[in-house]
């Protein structure tokens, strides 16, 4: 049987200095966790999404005083785990905003984000579920070498889509963007937080038409994979990546007093 965390026990567990969170100054009060007093950079790519997760986990468990999110077990054990969609979203916009004037806007922007966050597909259907923080993409196995993971579709507790229902796989205007229901799904209903990502895109972009919502089509069996976000010259688009032949390309989250040390 498939087996996902409930939602209300992945909660995001960050260490910080005298163990105090202090208030954000990002104008996205969704983002409580992505603040100034903190810092992102990718880690090296990997050949499969699953390197990347250990390499990621392995990371931050051997850094000191690690801020990068962790989640809940049943049994109170902690994980460190990739960054959301969401969180990677607002990843970029904090990092766009806190470097409005000078060429590192865009660093976070250069390369796709992979995500804890899955897209789950039904066999035989067109409908699918995003799934917010899956447990399968945070234990999935070091050398696992497939292109998806199997699971049972009927046990994902989360909202059913249908690809019917909006349009997918093409690029979207501005309009398209901020009403798109999977799109919405995968920034956790975070409205605000979407619009403003998209007119990040559509103003570096100069482009009336961006940030298409890729989905699979003719399922042979229910699976998931990992929710990416692309890379700005691919017009910031999300899908379901391919877990063995993309290879993993992760942030990771720091203090910014370990910028220049050890990380």
């Amino acid at each position: 049987m498939t087996k996902y965390i409930p939602r209300e026990k992945l909660e995001h567990l960050i260490w910080m200095p005298n163990g105090s969170i202090p208030t954000p100054r990002s104008r996205f009060a969704s983002q409580e966790r992505l603040n100034l007093e903190r810092q992102y950079f990718f880690m090296a790519k990997t050949s499969t999404y699953a390197q990347g997760v250990h390499a990621l986990q392995n990371g931050c468990k051997a850094a000191a005083n690690s801020v990068h999110p962790q989640c809940t077990l049943d049994d109170g054990n902690k994980i460190y785990r990739p960054l959301t969609f969401k969180e990677n979203i607002g990843a970029r916009v904090h990092d766009y905003e806190s470097n409005k004037d000078s060429e590192e806007r865009l660093r976070l922007f250069q390369r796709w984000n992979n995500s804890c966050t899955a897209i789950a597909y039904q066999k035989g259907t067109a409908k699918f579920k995003v799934v917010p923080i899956s447990q399968e993409l945070i234990f999935i196995p070091e050398d696992f070498n497939q292109s998806y993971m199997k699971i049972k579709y009927d046990d994902i507790e989360e909202p059913e889509l249908e690809q019917y229902t909006a349009i997918y796989n093409e690029a979207l205007t501005p309009a398209q963007v901020e009403t798109h229901p999977a799109w919405l799904a995968a920034v956790e209903g975070d409205v605000h937080l979407l619009k403003t990502y998209r007119d990040i895109v559509v103003a570096e972009r100069k482009t009336k038409t961006a940030m298409a919502f890729g989905i699979q089509t003719e399922i042979s069996e229910d699976y998931l994979r990992t929710l990416f976000v692309s890379d700005l010259d691919s017009n910031s688009n999300a899908g379901g990546l391919d877990l063995k032949n993309y290879g993993g390309s992760f942030l990771r989250v720091v203090p910014v007093v370990s910028a220049g040390g050890k990380l």
